[in-house]
């Protein structure tokens, strides 16, 4: 397992309350570089980031379990809103952001919906239609019929990207708009430093989400995240890594999956033959053998994000 940092000056998981992070504002809608003062921490410090549902607590006043239409976000409108940025001190081009996902506490309803997307025929959904969602007794009630096992996953989680310009509905190489479902408590998430503090963005919890997001939404919502950022210095990687259960997995993205497919198993190649010391043809039949390809959202109409995961007993680290 990679080795991280903590500031020996700075606190430590279990030495005081974690800090608390504020919701984001309406100008939170790029992972970007700060130009005013933003929560500074220090590597190894626990935080609780508050965030909004994907549209800023404006889905809401229906009754749950009741279908309605769809909401159409006017012109100009943004969607997935960012709390932070966190600056973390010490963070420098070249490491990692290694983000241990303790807890992600949801409000007791969200919405979800199902409207017309690309790639799917323009006679399947003649009306957009949406819902709430009661959440209770650990599970989301769909309908008087129906109820799904609640497990909430943050669909948002970034630093700030290269050109500082990515904007919160979108994927990239520093994290974003991912909706990977294995982002979730136990989870450790590693993200490439581009500027020095790092910015870690989060935001777009879903209550669930099935992998693929394929209607565009999950079941959105409100939540408090818990978690520690620590540092994994000269940590230098080109995509996101997840360590999770037993499983270990790079995080891409592309215009269309042979593009995000093609990254991923490049990420995954380069590790399995730096850190296992086989040769291209043997590291490409490990991988066949063990690796599994999974989809985070192909909605249409944006990147598709895809993971490639590998058993964690191989030894596999992100760097």
């Amino acid at each position: 397992m990679t080795a991280v940092r903590r500031s020996p000056a700075g606190p430590r998981e279990g030495d005081r309350e974690p800090r608390r992070i504020a919701r984001g504002t309406a100008e939170g809608y790029v992972y970007a570089v700060p130009s005013r003062a933003t929560d500074l921490i220090h590597p190894g410090e626990r935080v609780e980031v508050e965030t909004w549902d994907a549209r800023a607590g404006s889905v809401a006043g229906m009754p749950p379990g009741v279908p309605f239409d769809f909401p159409v976000r006017p012109p100009g409108a943004r969607s997935n809103p960012l709390s932070g940025p966190i600056t973390v001190q010490g963070a420098c081009p070249g490491d990692a952001l290694v983000v241990t996902v303790e807890d992600i506490a949801v409000a007791d309803q969200g919405w979800c919906g199902g409207r017309p997307i690309v790639g799917l025929d323009a006679r399947a959904i003649v009306r957009s239609r949406a819902r709430i969602c009661a959440v209770r007794d650990g599970r989301v009630v769909f309908s008087d019929r129906i109820s799904i096992p609640l497990v909430p996953m943050i669909g948002c989680i970034g630093t700030a990207s290269e050109d500082g310009l990515q904007p919160s509905e979108a994927p990239g190489r520093t994290g974003g708009n991912m909706d990977h479902s294995i982002i979730r408590a136990g989870a450790r998430v590693y993200l490439p430093v581009r500027h020095p503090g790092a910015h870690l963005y989060l935001g777009d919890v879903h209550a669930v989400q099935g992998d693929g997001e394929l209607s565009g939404v999950g079941l959105e919502i409100s939540a408090v995240i818990t978690a520690t950022v620590d540092l994994a210095e000269g940590c230098s990687i080109a995509w996101p890594w997840v360590e999770f259960e037993e499983r270990i997995a790079v995080l891409t993205s592309g215009r269309g999956f042979a593009a995000a497919r093609r990254s991923a198993m490049e990420a995954m190649m380069n590790a399995v033959e730096s850190q296992l010391g086989l040769e291209p043809a043997d590291a490409l039949a490990l991988i066949s053998l063990v690796g599994d390809l999974r989809i985070g959202q192909a909605c249409g109409g944006m990147d598709i994000t895809v993971r490639l995961e590998m058993p964690a007993d191989l030894g596999l680290r992100p760097c």
